[in-house]
């Protein structure tokens, strides 16, 4: 008999019924007898899972059948053991595994930082490349028209050839400072972009070029500022309208800076 059949017998209602009455004090003779059968099939279980020839038994039947059920109880008390021993062993192969997986991302990750950053730079230059171009697409015919002698061509590649140039990044500071100063704002934000992405851009090998360091707050001082109409003649920097940019070797200030005074 396999242990899936016993299993199965012990389900039995009446099965469980005579083992219970193994260990009442007041048991009967005749429900002794009617266990033998009971017996008989556990004796003949153990002997199979334990591959032993014969379980020599002595004593009455209710001893007997109290010893074969302390082997059956052994035996799954082992069995059990050895599970829960298992389930710690996997338990614990599985916790070093998450540690050597979480090992392995971070040195993947520690090790592609520098690409990734150099993809997130050229990612952002790219995108902002495509911006200035679309800005400058949808100008007013009249800026696009006034920006022909800066801008030639009809292509990004050749947005980006004319824009860096030293001449061409002074005529468009130039040309917005007017369009601001007369007040012609239909533009305005689109060129300031265009401008600031295209200056960043000129200052890499032209690194003798930089933006002013002005600030908000800062007392008004006509060698450093222009000051748009709409403020106040003197007082403070209340507004950045178009930043300027100087010489960083002599100081010389080469466009100074567009503000509101406050």
């Amino acid at each position: 008999m396999n242990k899936e059949k016993f299993l199965e017998f012990l389900k039995d209602s009446d099965i469980k019924l005579e083992i219970k009455k193994i260990y009442l004090e007041d048991l009967k003779e005749e429900d002794l007898k009617s266990s033998e059968g009971l017996l008989d099939m556990m004796k003949k279980f153990v002997i199979e899972v334990t591959e032993e020839d014969e379980i020599n038994l002595s004593g009455g039947e209710k001893e007997n059948m109290q010893k074969l059920l302390e082997i059956i109880r052994n035996m799954f008390f082992i069995k059990d053991k050895t599970l829960a021993e298992k389930s710690k062993e996997i338990s614990e192969i599985e916790i070093e595994n998450k540690t050597l997986v979480n090992e392995i991302e971070a040195v993947k990750k520690e090790s592609t930082l520098p690409l990734q950053k150099k993809l997130d730079f050229y990612r952002e230059q790219f995108e902002n490349q495509i911006k200035a171009y679309s800005l400058y697409k949808d100008l007013s015919p009249r800026a696009i028209k006034s920006l022909e002698n800066i801008f030639k061509g009809d292509s990004i590649d050749t947005f980006m050839a004319c824009g860096i140039q030293k001449d061409n990044i002074n005529s468009l500071w130039y040309y917005i400072k007017n369009e601001i100063i007369e007040e012609r704002e239909e533009d305005i934000e689109k060129l300031k972009f265009i401008f600031e992405y295209l200056f960043n851009l000129y200052i890499i090998p032209n690194d003798y070029c930089i933006w002013q360091d002005i600030k908000i707050g800062d007392k008004f001082d006509t060698f450093i500022h222009i000051a748009h109409s709409k403020g106040r003649a003197s007082g403070e920097v209340k507004e950045i309208i178009l930043r300027g940019y100087l010489n960083k070797n002599t100081k010389k200030i080469i466009n100074k800076s567009v503000v509101l005074v406050g």
